[in-house]
């Protein structure tokens, strides 16, 4: 059990977006806070890397499912199948076929009617925890 209260916590989760849009918004490494970020990035060139590291470290296989799934995906259109089946043939002008595109699209709209869930409660909270009644 946390002895910090929910109210602390959405406080300070508050305080830490808006700093990041200050040094974000300023060009400043958002991670360090000390140097200039990268051109068109939010962390400079010493936290680029860092990150990576500790990327790679919890991710070890990574590059190498990325790399095979390249290869799988340029394989198979340039076979002319689906991308993510690999059985049939995609819509023309798409990568994939009829039944996984309404699939992709049946699996983002539940993702987004969650996510729109869950900003709604977030909001119904923050509106129970200000109202005085």
């Amino acid at each position: 059990m946390s002895a910090t209260s929910p109210e602390a916590k959405e406080r300070n989760r508050a305080l830490r977006r808006e700093a990041y849009q200050w040094y974000k918004s300023k060009g400043i490494c958002v991670y360090c806070r000390t140097a200039y970020a990268e051109p068109g990035r939010v962390y400079c060139k010493a936290c680029t890397v860092r990150q990576k590291a500790l990327r790679d470290r919890k991710d070890p296989g990574r590059e190498k499912r990325y790399a095979y799934n390249r290869e799988r995906r340029a394989a198979l259109i340039e076979k002319g199948l689906c991308i993510w089946c690999g059985k049939r043939k995609p819509v023309p002008g798409q990568r994939m076929c009829p039944t996984c595109r309404d699939k992709d699209r049946e699996s983002k709209q539940k993702y987004e009617i969650t996510q729109r869930i869950k900003r709604e409660a977030q909001r119904a909270r923050e509106a129970n925890a200000t109202w005085k009644g």
